[in-house]
Order: structure tokens, then sequence, then C-alpha cells
């Protein structure tokens, strides 16, 4: 007895045969990966003795799993060289069966939702922050979900540079000194 897999052999399983010697079974224990899903699995059965004797069972396999999610940052951008006011776009790649029902976005492990006049816009598998901050630094995820489960992507850390700032504010001091006398100034 064989066992195929779009044609190619699969070895193991338990052949049984009955105790009156008149019937052979074959078992296969098979666990199917996502990239399986439309390949056919055949079982072909004959006795040598019996020219065109041949017999086969053929199934279509249809593999169901939670989606694969991958985020990448938008094509045409460099990572490290995203500054406060650019505008950013991710995409959220998705391999799922069945297809996904729901995809979320995620800053920083809070929810995002749409809201143009903060320049946040989600549209399903795409995201954009428009006119980024040095606050819209920070870990991004997208996570989408079908029938089998839910699933997020790696964390994608963006990091917006930005002109350095006072920490007070831009406060001005005025310091005196007399000639010579050393100063001790901060800076924050």
């Amino acid at each position: 007895m064989g066992k195929t897999l779009d044609g190619a052999s699969l070895e193991g399983g338990a052949v049984g045969v009955s105790t009156d010697d008149n019937t052979t079974t074959s078992t296969l224990v098979f666990t199917p990966l996502a990239s399986d899903h439309g390949l056919t699995l055949t079982c072909k059965a004959s006795n040598q003795r019996i020219p065109m004797s041949e017999l086969k069972d053929t199934w279509m396999l249809k593999v169901f799993y939670p989606p694969k999610v991958t985020l990448t940052l938008g094509q045409a951008l460099n990572a490290n060289s995203i500054k406060e006011g650019d505008d950013v776009y991710f995409e959220c790649h998705l391999i799922a069966n069945p297809w996904v029902l729901r995809v979320w976005w995620s800053h920083d492990g809070e929810r995002l939702h749409s809201n143009t006049t903060n320049g946040i816009i989600v549209s399903n598998q795409t995201l954009v922050l428009q006119r980024v901050s040095r606050f819209s630094s920070g870990r991004y995820c997208c996570e989408a979900s079908n029938s089998e489960g839910a699933t997020k992507s790696i964390p994608f850390h963006l990091r917006v540079k930005f002109e350095p700032v006072c920490a007070d504010g831009p406060v001005k001091k005025l310091l005196g000194a007399a000639k010579d006398e050393p100063l001790k100034i901060e800076c924050k």
C-alpha cells in the first residue's frame, strides 16, 4: 500500500491484516501544514498477484489555520531616516485560511482607530501616520483573526528623529560672573 501527497511518497503508517487474512488496512497519521492546503492525498492498494488490481482514493486537503501576520514599513521608507513631519505607513501582510475576519493595529499595546485630525488612518491592512512627531515613536503591531484564532505580528519599533529641545522650554537666563570666576551652567 502506498500513500502520496501531491505525488511525493509518504513514509510511515501502520499496516494491519484481519484475522481471516482477507482484509489489509493501512493507517497513516498525518498532521498537515498550512502549506499543504490544496494538495491531494492519495492512498493506493494493489495485489501483486493480480494484474491491473490497483485501487486508489484521493482527497484534496482543506487545511484551516490562524492567520500568519507580517508587518512591514512602507516600501519607499527608510526606517533609519524618519524624522518629525514625515508621513509613515505600515503594511500588514496576511496568509490565512479561512480568510481573516478582522485586522487591528496597535501602538505600544494600545489599539489604534482612525483619527484624521491626529493624522492616523487605519485602512484594513494599511496604517498611515501623517506628520509624525517624537510621540509617534514606539512599537507598532498588526493583529488579525479568523475562525481558527488570532495572531499578532512581531512589533516594529519606529524611531522618529527630532531636533533637540530644552527640558524647561525656551527660557533665557542671565548669569553674572566676575572675571576668571568659573561658572557652572546646566543644560537639560
